[in-house]
């Protein structure tokens, strides 16, 4: 069973949105390469698109041309909006379902012929919840997928059965363990499963050592700096166990955390220094993609039923 997992990271997604496009020069359209899509927060959004057998081409040109209008800060008429602005999302989520809705249209889990898997939390208790086929087939995919990208302080929470739900990054923003967990439960063996785990650009960069040790509210939000020290850490830790119980069956491509465009690299970032910085970090990786794809031709698939 081969298992796609993408890690959230805002914008950032387009890395590996990228490298999905050059996976299909090589071995054909995304949906027929893989048993199993799982991802998290604009990673949901690219594993959605790959379940829907959407080509990465059109999704790499849709997050070029709407990520600026995605993360374009709500206006300010005076200091009373901006007084305002401080108990609302940071960015409107209109354009960024306007691209989730090119991908999902009206489909609901159910009408997805590849298993799909996205992670959100519910927040009147803090529950993790993945909404899958199986265990959620009623849920439109739009609702999902946005409710995973509902980034803290950045995009509205989604109501899904009546309930708020936001980011699946906050427990798992690399679903590499629940994507294997969900494997294991639907009937795969361990020894069946590989995966090919894509980051967004988040592995553990280099931050800097604080100037004072210490550091107060604003300190940990400069630079995003908790945000990307919580994905970062997580990230790398799901790595270094997933590579424990799968062992060379278990591929993780992420970008150098010391590429040379790293500094035009945000989450909310989607400029044309950012759309040129995520090229260049895929095209560091490519070496990585060319040889996980040539290993893979010799396992079968065994799509969940």
């Amino acid at each position: 069973m081969k298992i796609l997992s993408i890690s959230g990271g805002g914008f950032q997604a387009l890395y590996n949105v990228i490298l999905l496009e050059e996976l299909e020069k090589l071995a054909g359209p995304v949906k027929n390469s893989f048993d199993l899509f799982c991802g998290t927060s604009a990673g949901a959004i690219v594993a959605a698109a790959g379940a829907r057998g959407m080509p990465m081409a059109d999704l790499r040109a849709g997050f070029e041309q709407r990520g600026a209008e995605a993360f374009r800060r709500r206006s300010i008429a005076g200091p009373r909006d901006l007084w305002r602005l401080w108990g609302r999302s940071r960015y409107m989520a209109g354009p960024l379902e306007a691209l989730v809705a090119e991908i999902a249209g009206e489909a609901t889990l159910a009408d997805l012929e590849a298993p799909l898997a996205v992670t959100a939390v519910r927040l009147r208790d803090g529950a993790p919840v993945v909404f899958s086929n199986q265990a959620s087939p009623g849920v439109k995919l739009r609702d999902a997928v946005m409710a995973s990208a509902a980034a803290p302080t950045m995009f509205p929470a989604v109501p899904i059965d009546g309930e708020l739900h936001a980011d699946g990054g906050i427990f798992a923003n690399a679903p590499d363990l629940l994507a294997m967990e969900l494997a294991l439960r639907t009937g795969a063996r361990a020894e069946e499963i590989s995966m090919l785990s894509l980051g967004s650009m988040n592995a553990c960069p280099p931050l800097g050592e604080p100037g004072d040790p210490d550091m107060g509210v604003l300190d940990w939000l400069r630079g995003n700096r908790i945000f990307r020290t919580m994905i970062g850490a997580q990230a790398e830790v799901t790595s270094r166990l997933m590579r424990g119980l799968l062992g060379e069956r278990y591929t993780r491509i992420d970008a150098d955390p010391t590429f040379p465009l790293r500094g035009d690299v945000a989450l909310d970032r989607a400029d044309a220094r950012a759309i040129a910085a995520a090229r260049m970090a895929a095209s560091l990786s490519l070496g990585e993609l060319e040889a996980w794809a040539q290993a893979s031709r010799e396992r079968p698939l065994r799509r969940i039923a």
